[in-house]
């Protein structure tokens, strides 16, 4: 009896075990499964808050991005993170301008009165789904100063290659500021008859032939040599050419202010002012008994001269290390193509142009255009190689552009209508762009007698072609292959210029675009919702 009860009772203790295991397996379930939730939920913590940094830090590089190529002048409209990499960044620009003073921009800033840049980047990742975080720096904005759409350019005559050297009764005097110059490229000189030149004259490949009753009221420079009969030069003469063991001849009427450089041997029968340098070329220079030089004679050379006392200052022979000046710069050719669009008044305003369909009008077109209360262009390419604008007067109520393949002035009086400046352009344009004057071999030019231009205008000639040139008086300057001032001349210097070309450097001068500008100091940066 005893065993069968002790066999019950182990059957009975062994049940209340199971249930002891049985809650212990429970226990350590549901420890387990609390572990394990709260290690995914760390998990999952972590994800987020890492994808939060790496959204702020992409919102972040996409700022810099932006204001880094801005800075550099490389402006898009929007940038983006490249190769679809995560994280990334969007970046939009918008702009604010100073006449509305709305920020509602967007894009690149377009007009010359932006004063702030808005920089918005939203930079993303991924955790738990996809993460973001915005950014707005505000950045100030300083507009490059819009240049004048017509630089006033050039010297008082420029010639590419001047055929007729000839300068006889001519006349050039300054009429503004700027003081005139006359400019060849090459070509030379041959100065007579009276003629006066307020200014510097300068021959970048050219020699100074014969100068006889001629006054140069400023510098004389030559690539070549320079033989002066007569005349005056109140500057200074430079001849940086040799020819036949002689660079600079003065003869007995011949008088120079200023000094006299020469590349080499000087033959001297006139009056010099200053010093006389020659070299670094030798040889013998040469003073006569009519020579008067006011200051020093250095010659790499020797020196011979009839009269101690002719010369005021020292005597310097065999000088070693003498440089001849260097020659003031002479521009290439600036070709010029016509662009409508380009001719603006300096508020911007654009001229009206009218495309002539008919020759036969011209004077009647031309009535009416002087009439004109905007500036006006007026294309008379329709009149073939050239359009004769003789005996046509204009009295101008507002700047006027003429567009002629070649064009003929003969007894005209232009004037301004009120003592208001007008401004007047004759233009052949040269379309090839090689710095070359192509002249189409229908073209032909002219300016011939009884042209005038009136006190109140300005006028340029812009011509790829030779200009026979004969006018009374005109205002303004002259920019062609070749100008003939074999007749007499007078011209008033006063410098336009045209669009897009600086006649000064020989180059082109593009235009700004609208709301080119230098990105300035960052203002403020923030955070944006969503």
């Amino acid at each position: 009896m005893f065993l069968i009860e002790r066999i019950h009772g182990l059957r009975r203790e062994r049940g209340s075990a199971l249930v002891g295991v049985i809650g212990v397996l429970a226990v350590a379930s549901i420890v387990t499964l609390t572990v394990g939730t709260l290690t995914v939920g760390a998990l999952t913590f972590t994800n987020s808050t890492r994808a939060g940094v790496q959204a702020q830090a992409a919102a972040e590089s996409g700022v810099d991005v932006a204001a880094a190529a801005l800075a550099a002048g490389n402006c898009q409209p929007t940038f983006v993170s490249g190769g679809g990499s995560i994280p990334k960044y969007s970046v939009a620009i918008y702009f604010t301008r100073i006449s509305t003073g709305e920020d509602s921009y967007t894009g690149c800033p377009s007009f010359a009165d932006v004063d702030r840049v808005r920089v918005v980047s939203t930079g993303s990742a991924v955790g738990p789904g996809t993460v973001s975080a915005k950014i707005e720096a505000v950045f100030a904005f300083i507009p490059l100063p819009v240049p004048p759409p017509i630089t006033a350019s050039g010297g008082a005559i420029y010639a590419f290659a001047q055929n007729d050297p000839t300068m006889n009764n001519l006349t050039v005097t300054q009429g503004s500021t700027v003081r005139p110059v006359i400019q060849y490229l090459s070509g030379s000189m041959t100065c007579t008859s009276q003629s006066t030149i307020d200014g510097d004259v300068i021959l970048g490949q050219g020699s100074v032939s014969s100068m006889s009753q001629c006054t140069v009221n400023g510098d004389l420079w030559a690539s070549g040599t320079v033989d002066m009969q007569s005349g005056k030069v109140t500057g200074n003469v430079n001849a940086l050419g040799v020819r036949s063991g002689v660079s600079v001849t003065l003869s007995s009427s011949a008088n120079v202010l200023g000094n006299v450089y020469a590349a080499g041997p000087v033959l001297i029968a006139g009056d010099v002012g200053g010093n006389v340098v020659s070299g670094p070329g030798v040889g013998g220079s040469s003073f006569t008994n009519q020579a008067s030089i006011g200051g020093s004679v250095v010659a790499a050379g020797t020196v011979s001269y009839a009269s101690r006392g002719d010369i005021v200052g020292t005597i310097t022979e065999s000088k070693s290390g003498i440089v001849t000046p260097t020659i003031p710069f002479v521009p290439g050719w600036a070709d010029y193509v016509y662009d409508a669009g380009a001719w603006k008044t300096e508020a911007g305003v654009q001229y009206v142009e009218r495309t002539m369909s008919s020759c036969g009008d011209l004077a009647a077109e031309l009535n009416s255009a002087q009439n004109s209360l905007l500036p006006i262009i007026v294309d008379t390419r329709v009149c073939g190689g050239s359009t004769d604008f003789s005996s046509i007067n204009l009295q101008l109520k507002s700047n006027m552009v003429l567009i002629a393949n070649g064009f003929k002035f003969q007894n005209n009086d232009i004037q301004s209508s009120s003592i208001a400046e007008k401004r007047l352009w004759v233009i052949t344009p040269d379309s090839l762009v090689d710095s070359l004057p192509t002249c189409t071999s229908a073209s032909a030019s002219s300016i011939g007698t009884q042209v005038v231009v009136g006190p109140h205008v300005s006028a340029l000639v812009y011509t790829p072609c030779d200009i026979d040139n004969k006018a009374d008086i005109w205002r303004g300057q002259i920019y062609a292959r070749s100008v003939k001032t074999s007749a007499p001349f007078t011209l008033i210097y006063l410098p336009l210029g045209v669009p897009g070309v600086n006649l000064s450097l020989g180059t082109q001068t593009p235009s700004l675009p609208p709301g080119a500008g230098n990105l300035g100091d960052r203002i403020s940066i923030r955070d944006l919702a969503g």
